[in-house]
């Protein structure tokens, strides 16, 4: 197959092998993460997802966050509600939607500094179908979307040093990632995908969901939650103090 490549297009041969060692980790827990993908590739990889009515009802509805949504007032949002009714249903579609969640969760975070106390804010989360109506008539669309479940209650946040931490990048494999979170979350109870950017925090949680599946065994009934955090530091580079988002996920009670 590679000389019929290589005599037909090598360039085409070149991508592919250059994809190839894109998506190759060097660390021991990703070779035997990786060995585990391959022993469930005959088991179903997703949760059937849940269709549900899509709603923009701001008082009794879930919050919905958008590409432009902004995340300072999004977060005073979410920490209103939980404030009122104990927990927020956040909805979305989408990469930048899904950082705006996260940041927003971060603010809302700091919000609630006083009412946390010794808790976090803990996230379930799910994938679901946006059910809209077209028109006046019977007719409806469907589109791929996510919710979360918000509430302050015990959790874990991330622990350096930063060897424990499942650095996300762009093209990373949310299959073969969420084999190392197995591994991790099987080794110490935990795993924190350190992301910068909209695609590589998408990435994340697509590998927290697959992950879940992976350990449907060792749950028992639990769910994964997650706790984000902002960390901050000087590029010294650009000598310029620039941000990241730490996910951790952590079984919890559904």
């Amino acid at each position: 197959m590679a000389s019929l490549l290589r005599r037909a297009c090598p360039s085409m041969l070149a991508r592919h092998t250059q994809q190839s060692c894109l998506h190759m980790f060097s660390t021991s827990a990703v070779i035997r993460g990786s060995h585990h993908l391959l022993q469930t590739l005959s088991q179903p990889r997703f949760q059937p997802a849940r269709r549900c009515f899509a709603t923009e009802d701001r008082n009794t509805g879930p919050l919905l966050c958008g590409n432009k949504t902004n995340t300072g007032k999004f977060g005073g949002s979410i920490a209103h509600r939980i404030k009122a009714t104990d927990s927020c249903v956040i909805e979305l579609a989408g990469e930048i939607p899904m950082q705006n969640t996260l940041k927003g969760l971060v603010v809302a975070s700091g919000y609630l500094k006083d009412n946390l106390k010794d808790n976090c804010l803990v996230s379930t989360f799910e994938k679901i179908i946006w059910v809209r109506p077209i028109g006046n008539g019977p007719q409806t669309s469907e589109n791929v979307a996510y919710r979360f479940t918000t509430k302050m209650a015990p959790g874990k946040r991330a622990q350096g040093p930063e060897e424990n931490y499942i650095r996300m990048k762009p093209d990373a494999n949310p299959g073969i990632v969420a084999a190392v979170l197995r591994h991790k979350i099987q080794e110490t109870g935990q795993a924190t995908f350190a992301t910068m950017g909209a695609g590589t925090a998408n990435r994340a949680m697509k590998a927290i969901i697959l992950g879940e599946t992976y350990l449907k065994d060792e749950l028992q009934g639990k769910t994964l939650g997650v706790v984000v955090e902002m960390e901050k530091f000087r590029d010294q580079k650009r000598n310029t103090e620039v941000g990241r988002l730490l996910i951790t996920c952590f079984p919890v009670a559904k």
